[in-house]
């Protein structure tokens, strides 16, 4: 270990120094990796307890780049304890700028997922997320949704966990908020949650989430649009009440509109959530797709030089051969190739 580093170390130990030296040290000890070898990490979290707040806070945002390097160091800082010190932080008198840290914290102790975090660290976290879903802040607000869009994207295990903490009804709404960047991390976590079992896309149905998605698929937005096909095409994909749920809602549509318009990869999921419709939807509800104009963009698509878009594209023969609607799904056909 260098002597600075050896230096800088014993100022920590030394609880007499001026704590302005401390809070200095702290920015620059965390930008060097030799400071976990050092032991650093141990001291740290003893000023998690300082009686100044500006070094507490100092030592929750150098634990948080510590974190944020990978989940080796996450999990060696989780190991030493960080985790019930840090979430002591949330409560009503913290600042503004201090609860930001905290919640960036968590946002990097969900963040991997190769391997994803121990399942009691998430078991801690989420009464915390149940918490900060109601902040009005924004930036706290946004990094709370990541978190749990983290915690979705690693697998049924971790998506039950998330539906049992009962915050699925309050993470719903925000897929209207005024905020673009609090509907995306929404969004993601709830597209993340219905790519999970069957009945857990129920969960999310049953919290009214497609009541949402009519403007979302008009969204100002590409990156909106693309994820709302995205969600929509894991719906499809389900069962047949799950299918009807979207045709219900309207939304059949706006899906065939960014078909024929969205951005190529926009049109990608609409073709996976068309294709997918055709697997799992019954006669009557292939049909209502037909009836909509969904044939001709889908044809469209065939043009592309992507072999996974016209691999889709080439989705149940049903939609062909539809029974006593074969005459007319051809005739849909050749008329828009002018065969």
């Amino acid at each position: 270990m260098s002597d600075i580093t050896k230096t800088r170390l014993q100022i920590f130990k030394n609880k007499g120094k001026d704590q302005e030296i401390v809070y200095t040290n702290i920015i620059f000890l965390f930008l060097h990796h030799k400071v976990v070898t050092a032991g650093a990490v141990p001291l740290f979290l003893k000023l998690l307890t300082s009686p100044a707040t500006t070094v507490s806070e100092q030592a929750v945002w150098a634990l948080g780049n510590i974190i944020g390097d990978g989940p080796a160091l996450r999990d060696y800082v989780i190991n030493l304890g960080v985790v019930q010190p840090l979430l002591s932080f949330i409560k009503p008198d913290i600042p503004i700028s201090f609860l930001r840290n905290v919640t960036w914290v968590i946002v990097n102790l969900c963040r991997a997922k190769e391997p994803p975090p121990p399942m009691n660290t998430i078991l801690e976290i989420l009464p915390a997320l149940n918490v900060l879903i109601h902040h009005t802040d924004v930036n706290i607000l946004v990094d709370t949704v990541w978190a749990l869009s983290y915690l979705t994207d690693g697998g049924n295990e971790q998506i039950q966990l998330v539906i049992e903490s009962g915050v699925v009804p309050k993470l719903i709404p925000l897929l209207s908020h005024v905020e673009v960047k609090v509907q995306t991390a929404a969004l993601r976590a709830v597209g993340n949650i219905v790519t999970g079992t069957d009945a857990q896309t129920q969960v999310v149905l049953n919290c009214d989430a497609l009541s949402h998605f009519s403007s979302l698929l008009s969204h100002s937005k590409e990156k909106l649009r693309k994820e709302a096909v995205w969600f929509l095409s894991n719906i499809t994909a389900g069962n047949q009440a799950q299918v009807q749920a979207v045709i219900d809602a309207g939304l059949l549509p706006k899906i065939i509109d960014n078909l024929s318009k969205g951005e190529f990869q926009t049109q990608k999921e609409a073709a996976w959530a068309i294709s997918n419709l055709t697997i799992s939807g019954n006669h009557a509800q292939i049909l209502t797709l037909i009836n909509h104009g969904a044939i001709p963009p889908f044809c469209d698509l065939l043009t592309c030089k992507d072999t996974q878009v016209i691999n889709t594209d080439g989705t149940d023969p049903d939609v062909l051969n539809d029974g006593e609607n074969f005459n007319f799904n051809q005739g849909v056909i050749q008329e828009h190739f002018q065969f």
